[in-house]
């Protein structure tokens, strides 16, 4: 298992886990899939490029299998 930063050109598979985890586990975030599902991909990837966001993730090959965002 790999971790490492999430950069900008993670944005799809931070999206696809992100809403694999809230399918899975809606508890386990402060919003509901209802609330993320039609995020543009454009705010993933300004969000992954704002120094003031920082999202960590782990990958198993080229699998990203879990995040952790902190700010």
């Amino acid at each position: 298992m790999l971790i490492r930063t999430l950069l900008k050109e993670d944005a799809p598979s931070l999206q696809e886990c992100r809403l694999r985890g809230l399918e899975e586990s809606p508890e386990a975030f402060l919003v509901t899939l209802g609330e993320v599902a039609d995020t543009p991909m454009s705010i993933v990837e300004a969000e992954l490029a704002d120094d003031g966001i920082h999202y960590v993730g782990a990958f198993e090959g080229d699998e990203l299998v879990g995040f952790m965002r902190y700010v």
